[in-house]
C-alpha cells in the first residue's frame, strides 16, 4: 500500500511539473503569428519577415491594380521602415480558385519612401497585378534574403477590398 501512495504521489507531481499536458505559450501561437497580435493594421495584412515586419496592401485602378509591400520593426508601439538591400524581387499570387501569377517587385517611387534610404537601399516595394480582382482572395508568397538568410514571406487570405484602398 505504501508503494502505491508513494507511485501516486510521484505521477501528480510529475503531472504538475509537466503543466498538465500544456505546451509552452510559444509554441501554441500559430506560426504565421508568431508574435502574438493581430497582423493586421488599417489597410494591412502584416505578416513576419525574419526579424522584420511585410505589410501588403492592394492599389485598386481603372489605370492598373497593384500590390505593394513595405517592410518594417517589430515595435507595435512605433514601427519604422526597414531599408533593405534589394533591387527587386519575385513572388507568387495565388487565387482562391487556383490560378497563379508571377509579380515582380521593384522599389516604389522615392517620393513613397522615406528621405533617409541609403543608396541601394528600399524598404518599399510595388508589383504591377492587372488581373487581381476587388473580390479576390490571394495567398501571396515571396521568398527573399534578409540579413544574408533566406526568408519565406507568406499571406494567407489577402483581401485587397480589406487591405487596399482605391486609386482614382
Amino acid at each position: 500500500m505504501t508503494t502505491l501512495l508513494r507511485f501516486a504521489a510521484v505521477l501528480l507531481g510529475m503531472t504538475l511539473l509537466a503543466g498538465c499536458g500544456q505546451q509552452p505559450k510559444a509554441q501554441q501561437q500559430d506560426d504565421d503569428h508568431g508574435h502574438g497580435h493581430s497582423h493586421e493594421s488599417g489597410q494591412f495584412k502584416i505578416t513576419d519577415a525574419g526579424k522584420h515586419h511585410a505589410l501588403l496592401t492592394a492599389h485598386r485602378s481603372k489605370k492598373g491594380n497593384e500590390l505593394d509591400i513595405s517592410f518594417e520593426t517589430i515595435d507595435e508601439k512605433d514601427p519604422k521602415p526597414v531599408a533593405l538591400p534589394l533591387e527587386s524581387f519575385k513572388a507568387e499570387a495565388m487565387t482562391a480558385d487556383g490560378q497563379r501569377h508571377e509579380l515582380t517587385f521593384e522599389p516604389a517611387p522615392a517620393t513613397e519612401r522615406p528621405k533617409d534610404e541609403k543608396a541601394g537601399t528600399h524598404s518599399k516595394f510595388t508589383a504591377a497585378a492587372p488581373w487581381m480582382k476587388h473580390t479576390d482572395k490571394l495567398e501571396v508568397v515571396a521568398r527573399i534574403q534578409i540579413d544574408g538568410k533566406d526568408v519565406t514571406i507568406r499571406w494567407r487570405e489577402f483581401d485587397p477590398m480589406r487591405f487596399g484602398h482605391d486609386a482614382d
